[in-house]
């Protein structure tokens, strides 16, 4: 199921805007806003995750916390490719969550095969990744997909997951608009955050006049945040 995204509210812009604070891209804002608070329980694996995370504080984990990852900067419990099999015992966990990672797995089917298998049955995983994002690469991992959400529930569907529910991230035409030249815009005065906010209020400004109709952030989310469960066949 694809929902539709939350409108653009001015209570809503004030909650972002105090996490704008911190100096979060628009895209890093509505993530962030998103997971705060999100609650697993039991045992939980982060793909493309470790100990040294910029979202870990954000988490409610009531259980334990293991993780994935290429890199050892940020100290993942298992240093592996999610692109190969993993070094992980079959049904091993309740939880999985897999945040900003995807878009760089090559062989993404693969990486969900293999997380289907170390989830226990029932097992619920939360995806989020970008989709009406700048191409972004470091010394591990290189860009290579944008799903749109129907293409999602195929690849996920054909990795044996049901319950697919996806929730587009964004706020409003004009800032997904803002969004695309964010990283351009010099940050000295506080200039980046005050034109993204301003782009902000005009999109609460725009939902008041014009009338309930498909817009570009429907159509076009800045992110896509997913969650689904553990076909048991």
């Amino acid at each position: 199921m694809i929902l539709s995204p939350a409108k653009p509210t001015l209570k809503r812009w004030y909650a972002l805007f105090q996490t704008n604070k911190n100096g979060y891209s628009l895209n890093r804002t509505l993530q962030y806003d998103r997971i705060r608070g999100l609650m697993l329980t039991g045992k939980v694996i982060d793909l493309g995750g470790g100990a040294h995370t910029s979202y870990g504080h954000l988490l409610n984990i009531q259980g334990d916390l293991e993780s994935v990852n290429l890199s050892t900067d940020i100290a993942p419990t298992y240093v592996a490719d999610l692109n190969e099999p993993l070094p992980i015992d079959d049904q091993l966990f309740d939880a999985a969550i897999s945040f900003n990672t995807l878009e760089h797995i090559a062989k993404d089917e693969v990486a969900l095969s293999e997380i289907h298998r170390i989830l226990k049955p029932d097992g619920i995983l939360h995806i989020m990744v970008p989709f009406y994002f700048r191409v972004h690469e470091d010394p591990y991992t290189k860009d290579y997909h944008r799903h749109t959400a129907n293409g999602w529930i195929s690849l996920l569907e054909r990795t044996n997951f049901n319950n697919i529910q996806i929730e587009p991230l964004a706020f409003g035409v004009l800032s997904s608009a803002y969004s695309t030249i964010e990283n351009l815009m010099p940050n000295f005065l506080g200039i980046r955050g005050i034109t993204k906010n301003t782009a902000m209020l005009l999109d609460v400004l725009l939902a008041t006049i014009l009338p309930r109709t498909k817009t570009y952030h429907e159509v076009l989310p800045l992110t896509y945040y997913i969650t689904c469960k553990k076909n048991v066949l």
